[in-house]
């Protein structure tokens, strides 16, 4: 998170951690109840294009 912070700034923090709380309640909550693994894992995935997104458009 501190290089997040270092790269992005306050704001592009705070969309992160909003995003990430969102996909983890989304995903993870459904799917722990049916295979934990699977929902980290599709969590993880989300994150990363979320992330992805996040970062093309700064460029």
């Amino acid at each position: 998170m501190v290089l997040v912070c270092r790269l992005y700034g306050q704001k592009k923090v705070a969309d992160l951690t909003w995003w990430k709380i969102w996909i983890e309640s989304l995903f993870l909550e459904r799917w722990r109840k049916i295979w934990p693994d699977l929902g980290r894992f599709i969590a993880v995935i989300a994150e990363l294009l979320v992330f992805g997104f996040i970062n093309y458009q700064t460029l």
